[in-house]
């Protein structure tokens, strides 16, 4: 509840009519016959702003969740950008555009495909990003599901197309979209810790020792944590998505 004092005159009036208003109180100070100067003090409640749903991607993973609050209500495997070059932008963006019948239309702008099954949206887009190039970036469905948990797109976010038909009505235009590049995700597994380490597909963060076992850390100060460990999984040449466990709890 906060307050705020409001300060008028009124001339020529020695009998005031009040009107009370549900969820404002007002108290009057100073009167005098003629000339007066009331001092108001309003009480008021502001509304409470409901939870909303919000997503997170995490590239390196390539997984979607739908969050509600603190709660993670559900995870999906996503397709993502192929490659630097190819990358999906990071960053925090919103829900701008939903369509429920998308149509396609090819990078170049030369060849366009209406909506249905053959259509490489699927049935549903969830747009949130046009660049300073024109280019429109979203979640959608796809008529090829083998691609989806793969770098695979031009920076669109692939799902499945029944996964998208269920994210879709799970989300509205304002709904927060963050995405993200985290490489490193640790998991507590009973009295063991599993460290796993995802793909640079676009080359944006080299892992070293020092830095996972700094995080590692961070997220579990009482653990025992071999060192040794850690340094085996960075030193394999072909990382993808190994998991690995490199510590434990005591009982």
């Amino acid at each position: 509840m906060s307050k705020q004092i409001i300060n008028f005159t009124i001339i020529g009036f020695t009998i005031i009519t009040l009107l009370i208003i549900s969820g404002i109180s007002l108290s009057f100070l100073d009167l005098s016959h003629n000339t007066t100067n009331i001092e108001a003090s309003v009480s008021f409640t502001p509304p409470i702003e409901p939870v909303r749903n919000r997503i997170e991607i995490n590239i390196p993973s390539r997984k979607l969740f739908l969050i509600h609050g603190d709660l993670i209500i559900k995870e999906y495997e996503v397709g993502v950008g192929k490659s630097k070059e190819f990358m999906t932008p990071l960053g925090e963006f919103k829900v701008q555009v939903k369509d429920s019948k998308p149509g396609w239309e090819s990078p170049s702008g030369n060849k366009k495909i209406a909506p249905g099954a053959a259509n490489p949206l699927g049935t549903r887009w969830i747009g949130f990003y046009k660049s300073k190039n024109n280019l429109v970036y979203g979640v959608h469905g796809t008529n090829e599901p083998n691609s989806v948990g793969k770098f695979v797109s031009h920076g669109c976010i692939r799902m499945k197309i029944a996964d998208a038909e269920e994210l879709f009505d799970q989300v509205e235009i304002g709904t927060p979209i963050k995405i993200r590049y985290d490489r490193i995700e640790v998991k507590r597994k009973h009295n063991n810790l599993a460290l796993t380490i995802y793909p640079d597909p676009y080359g944006l963060k080299a892992l070293d020792p020092v830095s996972v076992y700094k995080q590692i850390r961070a997220e579990y100060p009482t653990a025992t944590i071999y060192k040794a460990k850690i340094q085996e999984v960075l030193n394999k040449k072909a990382i993808s998505n190994l998991t690995l466990n490199t510590g434990f709890f005591e009982s």
